[in-house]
């Protein structure tokens, strides 16, 4: 009798590092869904305000054949970092998630970073979709008052 020897399943390291990376991207997102913006921010009113008048002055210089100022860039606080770090654990949860089935590692692990990563995403995708839809909504309501809030 001959015995076979039983392919060696090597530990699976790739995807418990998926795992607890997605679950890190996940309670990261969570918790900043939940604690709302860390960074202090204007009033939305003030920044509707501001954005009604933009489109104003825009609408005037382009209508008098004047240049629009060039854009300036937004500054580095907690809450982008936050989000820049949620989403590079999410990617990293993926990416060794599929590291670890690729290699043939126990397959739990893997899957379970992948689906807590694809979770992160999904979650913060949504959660700004739907901001992104009202924010819209609202910038029609302001487009269609403006002459009514800023005047003649």
């Amino acid at each position: 009798m001959t015995a076979t020897a039983t392919p060696v399943q090597p530990r699976p390291i790739a995807g418990f590092v998926g795992f607890a990376s997605g679950a890190l991207a996940l309670l990261v997102v969570l918790a900043h869904f939940w604690i709302g913006p860390i960074a202090p921010h204007r009033h939305a009113t003030v920044t509707i305000g501001e954005i009604a008048a933009e489109i104003r002055h825009a609408a005037a210089n382009k209508l008098a054949g004047k240049p629009n100022p060039a854009p300036v860039a937004t500054p580095w606080d907690s809450d982008r970092v936050l989000k820049l770090a949620a989403s590079l654990l999410a990617g990293i949860g993926l990416i060794a998630g599929i590291a670890g089935l690729v290699r043939r590692e126990e397959w739990r692990p893997a899957a379970a970073g992948m689906v807590l990563s694809g979770g992160a995403i999904v979650f913060e995708l949504a959660v700004w979709s739907i901001v992104a839809v009202l924010g819209c909504l609202i910038l029609i309501a302001v487009i269609n008052n403006v002459s009514d809030i800023l005047g003649n």
